[in-house]
């Protein structure tokens, strides 16, 4: 096999387009010499050439997957212990400050019941008083399936206090891919829960932020169009600022007309890390209206 044509094999064997390949071609094949030194040197700069062009293509941001056994549970088994301690701060929210109490009466915590005995902990924010929305990855991350939910109100602690009600009527969406969180929502079923002439605290300890949300276009340069899609809304982390371990679930919202509107629910951040100033993923609210109003 002549050397260009044996390019050529490696060139689309390295996924390159095709339009490359073929001026790669005709570049070797005009180029007259008689010198085999020069045309492995040629060849060898358009291989370094092909696998920098593989390599950049391969450089998209992976996302926090596995959450249960990689975040969730260490996270709350470290809440606990702080609980336990009496010196828990409740940070999780990158570049915030802490909310005042009953700041956020829509949102609740969940403890996640393991299948296997282990607890998790997520976030979910009250549609009714009789229904709830949080990330379907809080049920089902790929990995670890839940028993149920306890949804904690009204109290400064996640393990103790407050209006704590246990569900496992868990509706998650049927589209939802737990290998790239596309259409990471879920509705879950509570009994009546009294919000609205007596509003639901949560914990004065809870951290919110302020973020910029970006388009979609922007959004896939760090993490490709397999994982941000049309029901993905992203926040730019700009300033240090987004999500981070324990905020699975809970709610990106804002102010329309003196109204909050919740338009996501956290669903990702960066594998390496949710400090580096990186995109925060979540699920867009409106693409998914009808699918939650047959659920109310």
């Amino acid at each position: 096999m002549d050397n260009y044509f044996y390019l050529l094999y490696i060139l689309i064997n390295m996924n390159l387009s095709i339009k490359i390949v073929p001026i790669s071609i005709l570049f070797i094949k005009k180029k007259k010499t008689n010198s085999i030194h020069k045309l492995v040197n040629i060849e060898m700069r358009l291989l370094i050439f092909a696998v920098g062009v593989v390599c950049s293509a391969l450089a998209e941001e992976q996302i926090a997957l596995n959450y249960h056994e990689d975040y969730g549970i260490p996270l709350a088994t470290s809440i606990k212990r702080a609980e336990e301690a009496g010196d828990f701060d409740g940070a999780r929210v990158v570049g915030g400050w802490r909310a005042g109490l009953g700041d956020h009466p829509h949102l609740g915590g969940v403890l996640v019941n393991l299948y296997g005995g282990a607890v998790s902990v997520c976030a979910c924010s009250l549609l009714t008083n009789t229904r709830a929305v949080t990330a379907a990855h809080c049920w089902w991350d790929g990995y670890n399936l839940a028993i149920d939910f306890t949804l904690v109100y009204g109290s400064l602690l996640l393990f103790s206090g407050g209006m704590r009600v246990n569900t496992s009527a868990v509706d998650v969406h049927a589209a939802y891919n737990s290998n790239n969180l596309n259409n990471d929502i879920a509705v879950v079923i509570l009994p009546w829960v009294n919000y609205t002439a007596e509003p639901i605290t949560v914990s004065q300890y809870l951290s919110h932020v302020n973020v910029t949300v970006i388009s979609n276009q922007e959004c896939e340069v760090t993490y490709g169009n397999s994982v941000v899609v049309p029901a993905t809304v992203c926040s730019s982390g700009a300033g240090f600022r987004g999500t981070c371990l324990g905020d699975s679930g809970g709610s990106l919202w804002a102010w329309i007309g003196g109204s909050r509107f919740l338009i996501g629910v956290t669903s990702f951040h960066a594998a390496r890390g949710c400090e580096l100033g990186l995109p925060s993923g979540y699920t867009r609210i409106t693409i998914f209206v009808p699918w939650i109003q047959e659920r109310l």
